[in-house]
């Protein structure tokens, strides 16, 4: 009601700077007009429909790089499971390589078991003894050398005699 008597009185008054509420004077806003007020609903329904628009372009921009990101997404994917089945492919390979080698090895120790076997010392020594000649080396002819693993070495000079 206050409001009402406040609007009364600027009108009937005709001066558009002051108005009452209760025993209140105060100064009021200017009244603006129709044209005005037109004015600035076409130009805010003119931002709002820029807006929707650029919302509209941004939509559009946002599922383009949506889309972009899931291809980005999904061939990493692709790459990935390649790389996991070439590296389940090759453990495969690997496991057979390791079986042909274990394989390889035991057919190599059994030949050289038989190789051992098969050979006769005490005939090596009596046909050394009776054909060429030769004799057993005695305790101090003898020396022995250690090494630390399985290497082959070859003699170049003789051994010294100490």
């Amino acid at each position: 009601m206050a409001e009402r008597r406040t609007y009364d009185a600027r009108r009937r008054s005709g001066n558009n700077r002051y108005g009452v509420n209760g025993n209140a004077a105060y100064e009021a806003a200017p009244v603006r007009r129709r044209k005005e007020i037109h004015r600035e609903t076409i130009e805010t329904s003119r931002s709002v429909e820029n807006r929707r628009n650029s919302l509209k372009r941004m939509s559009f921009i946002d599922v383009l790089m949506c889309l972009v990101l899931a291809c980005v997404v999904f061939s990493g994917f692709v790459m990935l499971i390649n790389y996991q089945n070439r590296i389940t492919e090759e453990n495969e390979q690997i496991a057979e390589l390791k079986k042909d080698l274990a394989n390889v090895v035991a057919s190599n120790d059994e030949l050289e078991y038989n190789i051992n076997s098969s050979i006769d010392y005490e005939e090596i020594c009596q046909k050394a003894e009776s054909e060429l000649g030769m004799v057993v080396a005695s305790k101090d002819q003898v020396y022995f050398y250690t090494r630390s693993s399985d290497e082959y070495m070859k003699q170049v000079k003789d051994v010294p005699v100490e």
